[in-house]
């Protein structure tokens, strides 16, 4: 398979600039196995764009900046010391049973207004996959999936965090060993099922649906918030939808 290569060394200041690529131009297609590897920099400026069929695989201490839009039917695999920085940018994640995966020390960050969107037509079609130390970070960013549920699978220590972010959609989290999930202002949480002992950290956030084993012989310490604290809500219920249910 073909590997296109990145013979570029260019510090985190120049990210900005328009940076011509060798058979990789902003606004053309690229397909084939795109590689960025140690002291390798692709950039995607703002008000550009790449379409990318294939996989793009990101390693040693190889760096992905999205200023503009990254569009990839394909795997995004980051592994070793790799990072994908979508900043202010956009990346669309299409094709059947594609998805990120990330190994090592790795990180993806969708931050200050960045997108990152599912392109799905059934749900769970695409998933992050984190293991090892890896970490996932979104602050201020919009997640998407076309109103199908996307799917996050966090192993050993990988951690996934997000501030002040969108969810669109409803995610369903799987978490193993000492993975750590922090939430903090989100729009919806979704479904959190974890095994092992993971960190959860949840604020400031709605719709959390931890699913709770209590195996024989467990021991629950649970606390609800002060009900002083708690804003009243109401419901009005349309009877010529909904019958037989004896709401107030």
């Amino acid at each position: 398979m073909k590997t296109l290569r990145i013979q570029m060394r260019v510090p985190l200041v120049l990210a900005a600039l328009l940076i011509q690529l060798p058979g990789i131009v902003s606004g053309a297609d690229s397909m084939g196995r795109l590689h960025v590897g140690e002291g390798e920099t692709l950039t995607v400026p703002l008000g550009e764009s790449l379409h990318h069929t294939g996989s793009i695989t990101v390693s040693g201490n190889g760096q992905v900046l999205v200023h503009g839009t990254l569009d990839l039917d394909g795997q995004l695999v980051i592994t070793e010391d790799g990072v994908v920085n979508v900043d202010g940018g956009t990346l669309n994640l299409a094709g059947d049973d594609t998805h990120i995966t990330l190994n090592g020390n790795a990180g993806l960050a969708v931050v200050n207004g960045a997108m990152l969107h599912f392109v799905q037509s059934y749900v769970h079609q695409h998933t992050i996959n984190a293991h090892d130390t890896s970490r996932v970070f979104l602050f201020e960013a919009e997640v998407r999936s076309d109103g199908s549920a996307e799917t996050v699978i966090l192993r050993d220590s990988a951690a996934y965090t997000a501030i002040g972010t969108q969810f669109e959609d409803w995610t369903t989290w799987y978490m193993w060993n000492t993975s750590a999930l922090t939430l903090d202002t989100v729009s919806k949480a979704g479904d959190i099922v974890f095994y092992d002992s993971p960190s959860i950290d949840i604020r400031n956030t709605v719709a959390v649906m931890p699913w709770m084993y209590f195996p024989e012989g467990a021991v629950a310490d649970l606390s609800l918030p002060d009900t002083a604290d708690c804003q009243p809500t109401s419901l009005v219920i349309d009877p010529s939808v909904v019958d037989g249910i004896g709401w107030s």
